[in-house]
């Protein structure tokens, strides 16, 4: 967990980029992070959803094909 937080650390710029968000979201801190956690669900069912009709509209003899690139 440390080792993909420390990636995702370095692929954001570092932790001035952080620090820039955490000046940039609005106060009550504890609010909003709760009101964003609240989207949660809503994110993972609308990414499960699109992945799951994405299969569903690409043909079972062309979706190999897709895997070799």
């Amino acid at each position: 967990m440390f080792v993909g937080f420390g990636h995702s650390v370095l692929a954001m710029s570092g932790e001035e980029t952080l620090a820039q968000v955490n000046r940039e979201i609005e106060h009550p801190k504890l609010k909003t992070w709760r009101r964003r956690a609240g989207d949660f669900p809503v994110q993972l069912l609308f990414t499960s959803l699109v992945s799951f009709f994405a299969v569903m509209i690409i043909p079972d003899k062309v979706r190999p094909d897709h895997f070799a690139t």
